[in-house]
């Protein structure tokens, strides 16, 4: 190749890196902006339930809800099902389950400890469980410490919800409010990460 040449090419060789920069510049911005707009825009929820679920819960319309199988428990959130679980029991269920099922509900428990985020929402007051107003022979006091005895071996938060409506509106804070909270970190990820994206742009912008 010729000298002349080599002059025509170099100037169209340097153009193109430039458009190159350029074109990187744009699609960079475009990505902090669709994860900016991704974090804040008011999309819905999405619930899952397990397929297994005998009973299912109630929620808002502030949240979708999908039926699908569930590596553990009744409840989770769409993209979180092996680190959010809630397993929601009535009264019977309960009882049934810290008696005569209890090696299979203590393995499922087991399991849960890996999770980021569990809980036991049981349909049923305090008072209901120790006045002992249940159908089963298990004492109020052995019911109480079984209870315990799931926050302190495995970590499962327990809550209460009087009845199956309850249940419905915590199930549905508990999930939403855990998506808050991991929305917020992204955030505070997005904004630490900001100062090298910028720094990255700029150089793209004037290589």
């Amino acid at each position: 190749m010729g000298v002349r040449n080599q002059k025509r090419i170099i100037p169209i060789i340097l153009k193109s890196v430039e458009l190159f920069g350029f074109v990187a510049c744009i699609i960079k911005r475009f990505i902090v902006h669709l994860i900016d707009w991704i974090s804040h825009v008011g999309l819905k929820y999405t619930i899952i339930a397990d397929s297994r679920e005998k009973e299912f819960l109630q929620f808002s319309d502030l949240v979708s809800v999908e039926i699908a199988a569930l590596p553990a428990a009744d409840y989770s959130i769409r993209g979180f099902e092996t680190e959010i679980a809630i397993e929601r029991k009535s009264l019977s269920d309960l009882l049934g389950s810290i008696t005569h099922n209890r090696d299979r509900f203590t393995r499922e428990l087991r399991q849960l400890r890996s999770y980021r985020f569990a809980a036991l929402v049981i349909e049923a007051s305090w008072k209901e469980i120790l006045v002992g107003a249940y159908r089963s022979q298990m004492h109020p006091n052995a019911v109480l410490a079984s209870l315990m005895s799931f926050t302190m071996k495995y970590g499962i938060m327990v809550i209460l919800a009087d009845d199956h409506a309850t249940a419905g509106r915590l199930v549905e804070s508990l999930l939403t409010l855990w998506c808050k909270y991991i929305e917020r970190d992204a955030r505070a990820l997005e904004r630490a990460a900001a100062p090298k994206i910028e720094k990255e742009i700029a150089d793209d912008a004037n290589p």
